[in-house]
């Protein structure tokens, strides 16, 4: 986390995926909105409707509230950094 004070009205993430690795096994959703930028790396963001391949300096927004996860497609470790609204984790 890159803002640690889950009292904010945003979350600030810095997250690394290794290759082969995703966010979970299956698809989640929460309130609010979030949006992320990929740094390093390949990764796909796969909704209940589509299926997104960022690749470095591709960014994305997602309504929070539809089910979503995200994959490193690449073989090297994605590195990547997400905005939040609520904080959700």
């Amino acid at each position: 986390m890159l803002t640690p004070d889950l009292n904010r009205k945003i979350e600030f993430l810095y997250i690394t995926i290794n290759p082969g690795d995703s966010s979970r096994a299956g698809l989640i959703s929460h309130e609010g909105e979030e949006c992320g930028i990929v740094i390093k790396g390949k990764l796909m963001v796969k909704t209940e409707y589509e299926e997104y391949i960022l690749e470095e300096g591709d960014s994305i927004y997602l309504d929070s509230t539809v089910g979503h996860r995200y994959i490193n497609l690449g073989e090297e470790e994605c590195i990547s950094i997400w905005a939040m609204t609520p904080p959700s984790f």
